[in-house]
């Protein structure tokens, strides 16, 4: 009986789903079903990326042509985002080495508004100091960084955060000295694994903002923080720091078919990463290869124009009506967090292509000080693009900003503008883009402050005011240095802009 239960069950089950037939190829072709049409050999049809032909399955001569051209375009539109970091990089080194005339390790200080004014989404409160390093050329680096209020960090050409430096970093602003190699150098010998800094690529900027208010520390803190090569150790040069002096500096991506030509530069300068080879499979029809130069045909040229166009229509669309997850400030709020990406750019299962686009396109830089989730520590942006009535923010309008009383930040706050195009410092008259708790502002009775935003100053405001461009559009950061608990637990909100008349 069991020996005949082996071989019954089996066909029980069979006729119970539905035994397979044997079926002829008129069947097979009429059961296999499409969006776009019905049997094996594929109709016709127009789709989204226009009229694609068939004869007998084969796709026409006039298809193929197009649907590589589709290929190619889509591939472009998606590495243009893969690439914005990259390339927002590219430009800024070639800008340092050749608008701001400065060599690697020579530190740029950034101090006025016009000297910030090329800096992507700069603070316009503190001052900056920053500089580049190849250490292909120069071999491995050494970061002075003395005890007090400095907050930075080191990022390599991808935007990744190998270390922060000073007050956000691993030893909380009590002085360190770290060493900095790149991809394939070795440690140097008898250096504590603590001190070495290992970054994934040959190109790294190093920025620190000195946020001790005091003048006399700031100018001490300058003068003690060093940067020199590895090799110069025992007898290091004192580092230079360079004045802008009214130079434009820049630190966007190029635009239009420029974007392709870094891209190639870079691509040729720096390792392959593993996480990019697929990307660089995709580059390779379009020209763009590896130890190959960059000799686009016509075709090749029109693509990569076109796709850069709308590559960073794009971009600004994944940035300004973000549709990221984690980028909700509070529930119908207007404002959103512009930085929702780690350090690494990973996330559990995916690289976060969408967040590190985001960021990358409109600022510069993401470091564990950036993305601080601890009390205190650290620093917290709010970005607004759209007033309370979901209209883009206008340079033509007038708007109002409430602050309600004890804003969640232990040293600071502040509110600056940038425009939406540059994503650089609104370019005004009066040459303010921002106001902030550590400058001169008026309270209301109750401690909270009121901002205002328009061409022209409310009468007896004009301490409250930022000044607007007609025909412009414009965004806002709300930043928190310190983020203090009821930012984290949302019993402290930041109402949206108002637009309003005066």
């Amino acid at each position: 009986m069991k020996k005949i239960l082996i071989f019954v069950i089996p066909a029980l089950v069979l006729a119970a789903c539905g035994a397979p037939e044997e079926k002829t190829t008129e069947a097979i072709k009429d059961s296999v079903t499409t969006t776009y049409g019905a049997g094996s050999e594929m109709e016709s049809a127009d789709t989204r990326v226009g009229r694609i032909e068939f004869e007998n399955g084969y796709p026409t001569n006039e298809s193929v042509e197009h649907l590589y051209d589709e290929i190619d375009f889509q591939r472009a539109c998606q590495a243009y985002l893969w690439g914005l970091p990259m390339m927002a990089t590219q430009a800024f080194v070639h800008s340092f080495k050749n608008d701001l005339d400065a060599e690697w390790g020579d530190f740029i200080e950034v101090k006025s508004f016009q000297d910030r004014s090329y800096g992507i989404t700069a603070n316009a409160t503190t001052d900056y100091m920053f500089t580049w390093v190849n250490l292909e050329e120069t071999g491995p680096v050494v970061i002075d960084v003395p005890a007090g209020l400095i907050a930075g960090f080191v990022s390599d050409l991808w935007q990744r955060a190998p270390a922060d430096l000073g007050v956000p970093g691993k030893f909380g602003g009590k002085g360190e000295k770290r060493v900095l190699i790149g991809p394939g150098q070795e440690a140097p010998e008898g250096i504590d694994a603590n001190d070495i800094i290992q970054s994934e690529s040959s190109h790294n900027l190093i920025l620190i903002r000195i946020i001790d208010p005091n003048p006399e520390t700031k100018v001490q803190l300058r003068e003690d923080f060093q940067v020199y090569t590895y090799a110069t150790k025992d007898n290091p040069v004192k580092t230079k720091i360079l004045p802008v002096g009214g130079k434009v500096w820049k630190t966007t991506q190029p635009q239009g078919f420029e974007y392709w030509e870094g891209m190639s530069e870079i691509i040729n300068a720096e390792p392959i990463g593993e996480r990019d080879r697929l990307i660089y499979a995709t580059l390779a029809p379009l020209g763009i290869e590896k130890g190959k130069d960059f000799k686009p045909t016509e075709r090749q040229r029109k693509i990569l124009e076109e796709a850069a166009f709308v590559g960073e229509a794009m971009a600004r669309t994944n940035g300004f009506e973000t549709r990221h997850p984690d980028a909700e400030y509070a529930p119908d709020s207007q404002w959103d967090f512009p930085l929702v990406v780690s350090p690494t750019q990973r996330r559990e299962t995916y690289d976060d292509l969408d967040g590190r686009a985001a960021w990358t396109y409109e600022a510069l830089g993401i470091s564990k000080g950036m993305t601080s989730r601890k009390v205190g520590v650290g620093s917290v942006y709010l970005g607004g693009y759209k007033d309370h009535d979901k209209n883009w923010l206008d340079g033509s309008n007038q708007y109002k900003l409430n602050i309600p009383k004890d804003p969640p930040a232990k040293n600071f706050w502040s509110l600056t503008l940038y425009h939406n195009v540059t994503r650089y410092l609104i370019q005004n008259e009066t040459e303010l883009a921002d106001k902030s708790s550590r400058g001169e502002i008026d309270f209301n009775e109750d401690g909270s402050v009121d901002l205002y935003f328009g061409a022209t100053a409310p009468e007896g405001k004009e301490k409250n005011w930022i000044q607007t461009v007609p025909g412009e559009g414009f965004f806002a950061y709300f930043r928190f240095y310190g983020p203090l608990q009821s930012h984290f637990d949302r019993t402290w909100i930041l109402p949206d802009i108002e637009k309003t008349t005066w």
